[in-house]
């Protein structure tokens, strides 16, 4: 009985993957059809510290051949559900104080475009 549940819970799984796969995979390949089809990106991000810098590798590849503006959110605040007090940045994803920071790296950053 219990290698029957567990086969019918792999195989669901697998299942979920296969369809995942496929969404991200149509998703990709919209945006990827949008950035051929325009000369200038504009990129909107109000995400954390860590996952601008993780975009900047992102943005770079796109301005070999698009001209790429990036605009980050100052003070979005966090939802309750993702709210972590003991972050520096308390109930906000980026501060104006975390901004100053980063503003340093993000002039440094020289694409081609």
């Amino acid at each position: 009985m219990f290698s029957i549940v567990s086969k019918l819970k792999r195989k669901r799984k697998e299942k979920e993957k296969k369809f995942l796969r496929l969404k991200i995979s149509k998703k990709v390949k919209e945006i990827s059809k949008k950035i051929k089809s325009k000369k200038e990106i504009n990129f909107l991000h109000s995400g954390h510290l860590g996952d601008i810098i993780n975009s900047l590798p992102f943005i770079k590849e796109i301005s070999k051949n698009k001209k790429c503006n990036l605009f980050i959110h100052l003070n979005k605040k966090i939802n309750n559900q993702n709210l972590n007090l003991l972050h520096p940045a308390k109930g906000y994803f980026l501060t104006n104080t975390s901004y100053l920071k980063l503003l340093p790296l993000l002039k440094k950053q020289h694409y081609p475009y």
